[in-house]
């Protein structure tokens, strides 16, 4: 099932802060499209005069009911800041913070096309704000407000102050006035699907079928988190979240379906056990929610003009089945 653009959302991260904690797992404030203040606060005046960079941490958020993943998504800066400030974007993990982020490298940016283009060159140049935002080997997005075309450079972009040479793989398929077009890195993600990874089981005699029997997630409903499957008798079980905590008993005979507030965590089949099970022996798999994070870095060079309205906009491109 195709996925709609109101199954996108997107979440704050759960910690909204200018230090080191800034960050980390998703929260449950959801970002309304066109807000003020929507990300980032307003920049104060003896910031803007001794320059700063501040950092915030979103989520994409897939919510198709009928668990259908986001496939190739890929983010873009899908226009340039009316102010003297740059953004650029990256992508995160379920869980880190600014202290990992700010020693990121691959910070994708936008600028403005240089030279006007002609169909059939295969090289471009682009003004940015500063020498930055353009990873190696990035494929990019050329936008004049009615035409869009997908290439990918080769190499470097080769940089004079901020002004980036780019020699692209191919050759460019339309032509772009300078003026109007905005040339942006793509940020490529990982599919938007929920995960289950590291499964381990503790018997001697009992297993569990994972393979034709795997544990079923949720779009909407699973997590990101550590589960621990601990028997405490030959057909009882109890389960435990590291973050989550106790999610209650479960037996081998019924279906563990266990609930949250928007869903179900997970489904394990009942038919999948196999063997003896005995107290103490027990299973462990990590499960991640159908969610990306994102980092957003603002950059205010030092001296900067104050800007009364101020946007910063991004794009989302993907496919379902």
């Amino acid at each position: 099932m195709a996925i709609s653009s109101s199954q996108i959302k997107f979440y704050r991260s759960i910690y909204v802060n200018d230090s080191l904690t800034n960050g980390g797992r998703i929260g449950t404030t959801q970002m309304t499209d066109g807000s003020l203040n929507n990300l980032f606060r307003n920049v104060q005046s003896d910031e803007r005069e001794a320059g700063i960079n501040l950092y915030r941490k979103f989520f994409i958020k897939n919510d198709n009911p009928l668990d259908s993943a986001l496939i190739n998504p890929r983010m873009y800066i899908s226009n340039i800041s009316s102010g003297e400030d740059y953004f650029q974007i990256a992508a995160g993990t379920d869980s880190d913070n600014q202290g990992l982020s700010d020693d990121y490298t691959d910070w994708c940016g936008s600028g403005r096309l240089a030279v006007n283009i002609l169909s059939g060159e295969n090289s471009l140049e682009v003004n940015c704000k500063q020498a930055s935002g353009i990873p190696f080997g990035s494929s990019l997005i050329l936008f004049d407000g009615v035409q869009r075309a997908e290439i990918t450079m080769l190499g470097d972009p080769i940089w004079s102050g901020e002004k980036a040479t780019i020699i692209v793989d191919g050759e460019i398929e339309s032509s772009f006035v300078a003026e109007e077009t905005i040339v942006s890195a793509i940020l490529p993600l990982n599919d938007i699907t929920p995960t289950i990874t590291d499964w381990f089981e503790t018997s001697s005699a009992g297993t569990y079928n994972e393979e034709t029997y795997p544990v079923i997630l949720y779009n909407i409903g699973s997590i990101t988190e550590s589960w621990t499957f601990t028997f405490i008798s030959s057909t009882e079980f109890n389960v435990t979240g590291a973050v989550t905590g106790s999610l209650g008993n479960g037996t081998i005979t019924g279906n563990f379906v266990p609930e949250n507030i928007i869903g179900y965590y997970f489904n394990l089949n009942r038919y999948g056990w196999l063997g003896s099970w005995v107290a103490g022996d027990t299973i462990t798999f990590k499960t991640t929610h159908a969610a990306q994070g994102v980092w957003v870095k603002e950059s205010v060079p030092a001296g900067a003009e104050s800007q009364i309205y101020n946007l910063f906009t991004v794009k989302l491109l993907g496919e379902s089945i």
